[in-house]
């Protein structure tokens, strides 16, 4: 039985996806196929490429560790608003402002380089037919507004385009395709390894949690929960398709929070270990 992961999209709280795949492993399940989208499509490379847990967490340990990583985290993730009292908050307004106004006159807020320097911290730029477990990342193109699976080419090119959340960073131009977030198309990609021969799929559902009292005092914040529900939405549609799926409790995290990537990994462990009763049964 040809034993597939789904792994989906959620920023930081992707991480959880290596904690999951960790105590899997130890309990001798290895998959022959990895499908990733956004987050997931990280991850996976990173595994398919290495065959082993173990070493994701440690390269995942040295790139937070990186200068690189450091001065991401200086420049964009680090203001904590409700720390950070009167002044902090005043200096959010002023930034998201400026946000809004870049976001009229260019494509992104983030260079594309900020992505791809940070995937060649985290990858070997291999061809992904050549990798030891079976691989593809999952794309979406503006043009078509269809999926694209990626299997063969090199593995940092698709990673980037899988993972090129819109707004934050540019769209990758590649062959005829103007490619961006898998997550507009397949936000956890169970049917796409079905289609590639999978036999068992195996979901991991690393989503925000769904707030049910959200705040609606402003233009972008009807629109983002206008995107949130869409989004939830097709989760639930995609999801429906897995022969199992394991949720690690990482839905509070917000997708910038890299900075608890050590609670997130456990978090994942943790439900790799939970999950494993309930799945040796079925498989």
């Amino acid at each position: 039985m040809r034993l597939a992961y789904a792994l989906g999209g959620g920023g930081a709280r992707g991480i959880a996806h290596i904690g999951v795949i960790k105590a899997l492993e130890e309990a001798g399940i290895h998959p022959h196929l990895i499908v990733g989208c956004s987050m997931g499509a990280v991850v996976g490379a990173m595994y398919a490429q290495t065959n082993s847990a173990a070493a994701v967490e440690n390269r995942l340990h040295n790139y937070m560790a990186s200068d690189h990583y450091l001065e991401m985290e200086r420049k964009h993730f680090s203001r904590d608003v409700k720390e950070a009292g009167f002044w902090g908050a005043a200096v959010k307004r002023v930034d998201d402002r400026i946000k809004i106004d870049l976001s009229a006159t260019q494509k992104a807020l983030l260079p594309l380089n900020a992505f791809s320097q940070a995937l060649n911290l985290l990858l070997n730029d291999d061809l992904m037919e050549n990798l030891p477990i079976d691989y593809a990342a999952v794309a979406c193109d503006l043009i078509t507004g269809k999926k694209v699976v990626l299997t063969q080419g090199t593995l940092i090119t698709a990673v980037l385009a899988s993972g090129s959340i819109p707004g934050i960073l540019p769209p990758v131009p590649y062959q005829n395709w103007i490619l961006t977030d898998g997550e507009a198309s397949d936000i956890v990609p169970v049917a796409t390894a079905k289609e590639l021969g999978a036999g068992f799929t195996i979901a991991f559902d690393v989503s925000q949690n769904f707030i049910t009292h959200p705040s609606l005092e402003n233009t972008l914040e009807i629109v983002n929960r206008v995107a949130q529900i869409k989004s939830y939405e097709l989760k639930k549609l995609k999801m429906a398709a897995a022969d199992f799926i394991i949720t690690p409790d990482v839905g509070r995290f917000h997708w910038s929070e890299f900075r608890a990537y050590e609670d997130i990994l456990q978090a994942g462990y943790l439900a790799g270990k939970q999950a494993l009763s309930g799945l040796n049964n079925i498989i």
